[in-house]
């Protein structure tokens, strides 16, 4: 398991804090779905709701490129599933 963060400072209010929240979750969905592409497993579901920051997802998949390298048989379902909700389809 890798963490990354914090990204964003905590903010005072759910008003303030709503846009970074849908910032992570758009960097959340693009990781999920590089790591199923590279053959990894990811748990939760992703579903897609918006492009994510691009200078932001550089950043981080420049962390990600290191630790989850692609592998030899990738197993990852459609985009925005779990492996789990990929099965089942």
């Amino acid at each position: 398991m890798v963490a990354i963060g914090p990204i964003f400072p905590e903010q005072e209010t759910f008003a303030a804090h709503v846009p970074h929240r849908d910032t992570v979750g758009a960097l959340e969905t693009a990781l999920a779905v590089t790591l199923r592409t590279r053959g990894y497993s990811v748990l939760g579901s992703h579903a897609p709701e918006a492009e994510p920051d691009s200078e932001l997802l550089q950043q981080v998949l420049a962390i990600i490129d290191a630790k989850f390298p692609p592998t030899k048989s990738p197993t990852h379902g459609a985009r925005g599933q779990s492996d789990t909700d990929a099965s089942k389809s």
